[in-house]
């Protein structure tokens, strides 16, 4: 279950909102007080709707982009695979000449379907392992 990062919960109410502004996950309690809020009544407010979260598909969260930390005026659209880090365009050319690196939508593509190629290897791998004790459980009922 999604936590609201106001209240951490602490209200008892499910996560219902995504401000995109904030980006942060809203309860229904936090999201009453985020639209009267002087700074953030006209923030845009995204519906996590109970077919998602019954469904448990992906919801896609827009978000502000990250800004280089040593190149304050950059974005961070790059990673270096030889150092495992999120860089811009400046660090490339600075402190990455020569490194392996890609877009981080290319990265986030590759490691998804790496994620979802172990998630089915774990699917199948508990398939066997349901059956396995259930097999289990009906030997222990024929020896008793």
């Amino acid at each position: 279950a999604l936590i609201c990062d106001h209240c951490m919960n602490k209200s008892g109410n499910a996560t219902t909102d995504f401000c995109c502004e904030c980006c942060e996950f809203l309860c229904s309690a936090c999201m009453s007080d985020h639209k009267r809020w002087k700074k953030t009544h006209n923030h845009e407010l995204l519906s996590i709707g109970e077919e998602e979260k019954k469904q448990n598909r992906q919801v896609l969260i827009p978000h502000q982009p990250l800004s280089c930390q040593t190149h304050s005026d950059e974005i961070l659209k790059f990673y270096c695979e030889t150092c495992s880090a999120l860089i811009c365009r400046d660090c490339i050319v600075i402190d990455h000449t020569g490194h392996d690196y890609n877009r981080v939508e290319n990265i986030a593509e590759k490691e998804s379907a790496s994620l979802q190629s172990s998630l089915l290897s774990v699917s199948g791998a508990k398939s066997k392992l349901s059956d396995a004790l259930a097999l289990g459980d009906k030997m222990m009922q024929q020896v008793q």
